[in-house]
């Protein structure tokens, strides 16, 4: 999501006005992004209002789709391509990346094997997942996993993998590596990309209450030192949101 922090030219877009998703970005932060305008809403109010014409999606929760968003939906459906009744064992499926690769697992008719820490286990059932595991806590005794969907990587992931089947796939996203040794097939990670079109389905289906996106605090921008501090801290239960 994009705010005009200066008036464009030419364009009859005021400061602040809501404007559009991001498309694209050149690696030099410095310059330009790219990307779709949708309609402006002068005079807008980063503190609340609707968003892209969506009359329930705040900024908070919109700036919180983006990157776990594309990342969740992409890992499932390009990384994975996984089809109707195949299983797939989804860890850290509470996460923000997680919860999105959940919503996209049970759209395409998969059955979802969710990993999580004990706290979580009834907020994963809530999610759709149909079987859910304690994750360091308990072994898989079932069927094989056709795929593998990790947002959490390390040595507890890589106990679950040996289940895989041998023709699976295992895609991670976590930044901490699943220690390949043993496994039937070797994990991989990969990098989100833009998609606008994706991204405004997504928006929309958060807006319609389709998938819900947990907020743990919204910083003034002025503050940031105190949000990096909290995330640091870790354990916050949703995104920080730093609000210009």
């Amino acid at each position: 999501m994009c705010l005009g922090e200066r008036q464009p030219l030419d364009t009859g877009i005021a400061a602040r006005d809501r404007i559009g998703l991001v498309a694209a970005r050149a690696d030099d932060r410095a310059a330009c992004v790219q990307f779709e305008a949708k309609r402006a809403l002068p005079g807008a109010d980063p503190a609340g209002g609707n968003c892209l014409g969506h009359e329930t999606l705040d900024f908070a929760a919109a700036a919180a789709i983006p990157t776990p968003g594309l990342t969740g939906v992409q890992l499932i459906e390009e990384q994975l391509d996984l089809q109707p009744g195949q299983r797939v064992l989804i860890t850290g499926a509470t996460g923000a990346v997680g919860r999105f690769a959940m919503f996209a697992a049970k759209a395409r008719g998969a059955t979802v094997i969710a990993a999580v820490r004990a706290s979580q286990r009834e907020e994963a059932r809530a999610l759709g997942a149909d079987t859910v595991l304690t994750l360091g806590e308990e072994a898989w005794d079932g069927l094989p996993f056709d795929r593998v969907a990790d947002t959490v990587g390390g040595a507890q992931v890589a106990a679950l993998c040996r289940h895989v089947a041998p023709d699976g796939v295992i895609r991670t996203a976590a930044t901490t590596p699943i220690p390949p040794e043993g496994l039937p097939v070797a994990p991989a990670g990969f990098a989100v990309h833009a998609d606008a079109g994706r991204l405004a389905a997504l928006a929309a289906a958060v807006a319609a209450g389709e998938i819900t996106v947990p907020i743990a605090r919204i910083f003034p921008f002025e503050e940031v030192q105190q949000a990096h501090r909290l995330l640091e801290a870790g354990g916050r239960g949703g995104k920080v949101i730093l609000r210009p």
